[in-house]
């Protein structure tokens, strides 16, 4: 990440990059590989949740994995 906090720069990598995950989890799920499937799609549910944190927050999200800690701090906000 730049040096420099930009905040729509990491809103638009947070909502681009789960992408691709989104489209490995469909083809996961239609192959029933459902475990797989439920990781990629916590990874794209994760990938959102931290652009969300960065727009309520106007701070780089946390370095975790963990849903409810990265959504719990702005919940009141949305």
């Amino acid at each position: 990440m730049p040096d420099q906090f930009n905040k729509n720069l990491l809103i638009e990598y947070w909502i681009n990059s789960p992408e691709k995950d989104f489209k490995t989890m469909n083809d996961l799920f239609n192959t029933k590989n459902n475990h797989w499937a439920l990781f990629m799609g916590h990874l794209v549910i994760e990938k959102l949740a931290k652009a969300l944190y960065v727009k309520q927050m106007a701070d780089y999200p946390p370095l975790l994995h963990d849903l409810r800690r990265i959504l719990v701090p702005h919940c009141r906000a949305i």
